[in-house]
Formats: structure tokens, C-alpha cells, sequence
């Protein structure tokens, strides 16, 4: 009688015995490897969108108001002063001389500065 017994025995050799510890090992540690590498990624993007959200947080400047002796600094100069003068005619609170006030919006908004004229209402709108 033949029987097949012989091909279903296992087998029970040191070699097969390593080689199943190192695959279940490998699982492991390949289990292991992907959960860094998604934590990873993980930490990575949460850094990437704080540092964009602090980035677009548009920075406060502290602005100091201009006054008429900054206006006469500048004029004595001969620097540009549109927008010293438009920072001037948009103050509410700081009260001018109907004179000086049509000078600076000519300056301004008809392109026409008269420095000579203007240093002498700006010095006499300071002593005032």
C-alpha cells in the first residue's frame, strides 16, 4: 500500500525555524517603519500650515502722526513730501489755516508746490 504521509511532514530543521522568526520579525518592523514615516508626515504638515498661518498675520507697524514740523523738515529738504502732505490733509483731529489747507491740497492734488510759500504758512501755522 502506498501512502503520502512522508510529503505532508513538516519540517522541523533550525533553518526553517530562523527563517519564520526573521519573516514575523520583518513584518514587524516594516509595521513599525510605516507608522514613523506616517508621523513623520504628520508632524511635518501641522509645521508647514502653523508657519503659513504665522507668516500671512500681517505684522503691526506702529505709525507715528505727522506733524507740520515734519511737513517744514521735509521742505526744507527738498525731499518729496505727497505723502507727508496727504498724511496731513487726512487727519480729522488736526485743525489748519484755510490758507495753509488750500496750499497743501494744491500741492497735492494740482501738482502745484510752491516751497517758499508754503516754509512761510507752515512757520506761521507752527507759531500759531
Amino acid at each position: 500500500m502506498f501512502s503520502v504521509a512522508s510529503y505532508a511532514a513538516e519540517d522541523t530543521s533550525l533553518a526553517v525555524a530562523e527563517l519564520s522568526e526573521e519573516a514575523a520579525v520583518q513584518t514587524q518592523t516594516s509595521g513599525i517603519k510605516r507608522i514613523l514615516i506616517w508621523v513623520f508626515f504628520v508632524v511635518l504638515t501641522v509645521l508647514w500650515l502653523r508657519l503659513k498661518v504665522a507668516n500671512s498675520k500681517p505684522e503691526r507697524t506702529v505709525s507715528t502722526a505727522v506733524g507740520l514740523s515734519d511737513l517744514r523738515i521735509a521742505v526744507e529738504a527738498g525731499e518729496d513730501t505727497t505723502e507727508l502732505i496727504n498724511q496731513l490733509l487726512e487727519r480729522s483731529e488736526l485743525s489748519l489755516s484755510p490758507t495753509l489747507r488750500e496750499h497743501l491740497e494744491a500741492a497735492v492734488y494740482a501738482n502745484r508746490l510752491d516751497p517758499v510759500v508754503l516754509l512761510q504758512l507752515l512757520r506761521q501755522e507752527v507759531q500759531r
